[in-house]
């Protein structure tokens, strides 16, 4: 619609919506806000990666540590040894320990936010279902 007294356009829509709502002997949906879809989707999706599993590396430091241990107490009894051999494999072996068991105080916990973003999913989700009549 044009206003005929200045250089303005102004336009007016006016757009009749209808909301069918299926029977129920048919089918049965869920009308949920845009808002608690989006962010449900956007949990989801970023769910559908999986995380990283670190266990290969911290048992393959594990196994490191072990045998570099055991190589040490057969080196610690042998004789004309050079004196920096037995402390390297002793160095060697703690920090093959600690470098896995840090490695894998942190898969567990990457585990564990995982697991708890899924059941804040879920939670999310049942939620938004409480909204709506108990028949689903």
């Amino acid at each position: 619609m044009l206003d005929e007294g200045s250089n303005e356009t102004v336009i007016n829509i006016d757009r009749p919506q209808r909301i069918d709502l299926p029977s129920a002997e048919h089918e049965t949906r869920i009308a949920i806000r845009y808002i608690d879809w989006s962010r449900i989707k956007r949990k989801v999706k970023n769910m559908q990666y999986p995380t990283p599993r670190l266990n290969l590396i911290y048992s393959s430091l594990f196994g490191f540590s072990g045998s570099s241990a055991l190589s040490s107490i057969i080196i610690s009894q042998s004789e004309d040894l050079l004196p920096w051999v037995l402390p390297l494999f002793v160095c060697i072996s703690v920090f093959s320990f600690i470098s896995g068991g840090a490695i894998y105080l942190l898969d567990r916990k990457n585990r564990e936010e995982r697991i708890s973003e899924m059941d804040e999913c879920i939670q999310d989700m049942n939620e938004v279902e409480s909204t709506f009549p108990s028949r689903l």
